[in-house]
């Protein structure tokens, strides 16, 4: 009469270079699963936050893929794997370049927001008739128009950033105007007193805002979508040529931030890991030779029987439970498990379920 799968608890004693190739094979096999008190957090085990390198890496390649506008895997798409050196290499270049163009780009947009604020302003006051001292108390704008030393003018604009905008006017490349929102106006005054700024005395009956003062800062309008869509262009190619790359080094590093959790809370000395789990007994054999041959019998194993193991046979734990069918039969294994799984040792109904079902 077919009943559970016999299992087996594995105990292995592992050494600490070898712990992680380890876990990855055991993750890989699929079928070994641990014994209840090694699902304890690392910091019960080992009395605080324990290294994770591969899980900072996994979360600074989220942000990556974010940035990128790149839908997130529902879903392992390829082979389980650990992380090798090159993609450690690749994930730190994939990052670099990506924060680097996502600086580009952000500081790309606020010069632009800054530009086209001030074009739009200047624009809905060009036509408006009344002196050119007044339009700053109905304007959000600072204006201000003046001469300094054509030499220090890559200086000036250097200092104001994006926090004010700078253009030559007229056929003097020395006279310039400053555009500022009104809260950095003093920050501006300062740097402009401190350049050697000397303001431009304007008419009283001038009217409106000089036109090539507007006609430039169309031009630094123009020039900053400009430096904003190749900036753009840049991270679009990106994305295109290492998306494939980005989704695999999201896979692995997941892999490898999980296996990174388990080891952290495992038992182990300075030198050795202890790792206890149950197993199909038909599998001990064959799981017992891939880790003697990846350790180069560095591993400890040992086997127990489910008899053999004192929380067991005190009630303290279940064996877990696995039912080995064919394709036909299997299909009626979670109708069975959702009326709750049989205990380890008794008869496996689902063959006759299977039976009276089709009948």
């Amino acid at each position: 009469m077919s009943k559970t799968t016999a299992m087996r608890l594995v105990e292995l004693m592992v050494y600490k270079e070898d712990i992680h190739a380890v876990l990855a094979y055991l993750g890989k096999l699929g079928e070994f699963q641990f014994q209840d008190d090694v699902a304890q957090s690392g910091d019960e085990k080992n009395g605080g936050e324990q290294a994770n390198p591969d899980a900072d890496v996994y979360r600074r390649l989220q942000t990556v893929r974010a940035e990128l506008d790149i839908p997130d895997l529902k879903d392992y798409t390829e082979e389980l794997s650990i992380p090798t050196e090159q993609d450690r290499e690749t994930a730190e270049k994939i990052i670099a370049t990506v924060e680097d163009i996502h600086a580009r780009e952000l500081e790309a947009g606020k010069n632009l927001s800054s530009v086209a604020d001030a074009y739009t302003e200047a624009m809905a006051f060009s036509n408006l008739k009344m002196p050119y001292s007044e339009l700053e108390t109905l304007s959000f704008l600072t204006l201000r128009l003046g001469k300094i030393e054509d030499s220090k003018f890559d200086l000036l604009k250097a200092k104001l950033g994006n926090r004010a905008i700078l253009v030559r006017v007229g056929n003097d490349s020395s006279r310039i105007m400053v555009a500022c929102a009104k809260n950095a106006r003093f920050f501006v005054d300062t740097e402009l007193k401190n350049i050697g700024f000397q303001p431009l005395q304007v008419p009283e009956n001038f009217k409106g805002i000089p036109e090539d003062a507007i006609e430039r800062l169309a031009a630094e309008k123009q020039e900053k979508e400009q430096a904003l869509e190749t900036v753009q262009t840049e991270r679009r190619n990106f994305v295109e040529a290492h998306r494939d790359s980005l989704m695999h080094l999201l896979q692995v590093f997941s892999v490898g931030s999980q296996i990174y959790a388990v080891e952290n809370s495992l038992e182990s000395t300075q030198f050795v890991y202890r790792i206890s789990g149950w197993v199909p007994a038909y599998l001990t054999h064959d799981m017992s030779r891939a880790i003697d041959s990846l350790t180069n019998g560095r591993t400890g194993i040992r086997e127990f029987l489910p008899s053999e193991v004192q929380a067991v046979v005190s009630g303290g734990e279940k064996v877990p439970v696995q039912l080995k069918h064919g394709k036909l039969v299997s299909n009626f294994e979670r109708m069975i498990f959702s009326y709750g799984s049989p205990l380890y040792g008794t008869v496996d109904p689902t063959p006759f379920v299977a039976i009276f079902f089709t009948v």
